[in-house]
């Protein structure tokens, strides 16, 4: 299958020293699990990354490769290249489910994984929560109790002030915004009313804990409302030749707006009839943070107005 994907150099990868032997495996592998044939391309073009750097941290041959390692490449790639620590995970879950990877000696339970075995119990039978948020509440109370010291004293829990706290939420203020912040104060909140009800803490400590303050307005608008431009260019004035041309603009808006449809291209080769008009066939708006394009026209406003400018020389649009 390699072979398909990458005609012209699927010899190189099939040759890496360490994952170059099992690669056209694990291919065949991420196929039957549901893998299009996109994604598939990209774990191939990860693995020459990920070879090289099991080959820098002293690995030599397949069977040297450990759960400790991987979890190390893991952490190293997560945050600079997240695609590459799927494509870590990936690889791993393969060698485990073929019997190619020993399995991780197992772990003594520590004070918190108790503590936390319970809470996460709690999460998921009393507040219906999925495995992904559970985790996400295991990883910082993990190191909340840290922190605070439970490894050492279990009854730090029981003794901890409000004080102890906030320096928590001080130290991870440090390192994230306040969206952020909120998040783990509720994770927090959460199991300080979870050890109250059971009778750990004398005083309920989750009432006493403040949230940063967000706004719902604090934020520049992405888009302006459909209404707002429609004003906008009915103000226009259309008795001089820029006027004319604006009121071309305006009617092509209104036409793409009527026959836009979400998930479809509107029109010939997916450009609308008002980028069409203004010759902006070229210019392509990136989604933010990932997130498909509005279906109204106000998404491509800022494209849109940029045209009008430069069609009209820069001159002013309205009437003196």
């Amino acid at each position: 299958m390699i072979a398909s994907l990458c005609p012209k150099s699927y010899q190189k990868y099939l040759t890496l020293p360490i994952i170059g032997s099992i690669l056209s495996e694990f291919i065949a592998w991420s196929h039957d699990r549901g893998f299009r044939t996109a994604s598939i391309q990209t774990q191939i073009k990860h693995v020459r990354v990920i070879d090289a750097y099991f080959q820098q941290s002293g690995v030599q041959r397949l069977e040297d490769l450990t759960h400790k390692a991987f979890e190390t490449a893991w952490y190293d790639h997560r945050h600079l290249h997240p695609q590459t620590a799927g494509t870590i995970r990936q690889i791993e879950y393969f060698l485990r489910e073929n019997g190619r990877l020993e399995p991780p000696p197992a772990q003594q339970k520590t004070a918190i994984d108790t503590e936390l075995d319970l809470f996460s119990g709690y999460l998921r039978c009393v507040r219906g929560l999925e495995p992904s948020t559970i985790r996400s509440h295991r990883r910082y109370l993990h190191e909340f109790l840290t922190t605070i010291g439970y490894l050492d004293s279990a009854g730090a829990l029981a003794t901890i002030t409000i004080r102890a706290i906030e320096g928590f939420i001080q130290s991870c203020a440090t390192r994230m915004n306040r969206y952020s912040l909120g998040h783990v104060i509720g994770y927090l909140r959460a199991f300080l009313r979870f050890q109250y009800e059971k009778s750990v803490l004398r005083q309920p400590l989750h009432t006493m804990i403040d949230t940063p303050r967000i706004y719902r307005l604090e934020r520049l608008p992405r888009h302006l409302p459909w209404e707002t431009v429609k004003e906008f260019l009915s103000s226009i004035n259309t008795t001089n030749p820029h006027g004319l041309a604006s009121q071309r603009f305006q009617r092509a808006c209104r036409k793409s707006d009527s026959q836009r449809r979400p998930g479809r291209a509107e029109g010939p080769g997916g450009i609308s009839p008002a980028k069409r008009l203004l010759g902006t066939e070229g210019l392509s708006r990136t989604p933010i943070r990932g997130k498909p394009a509005r279906s109204s026209i106000c998404s491509e406003l800022p494209i849109l107005a940029t045209a009008m400018v430069q069609h009209h020389g820069g001159s002013c649009l309205y009437a003196p």
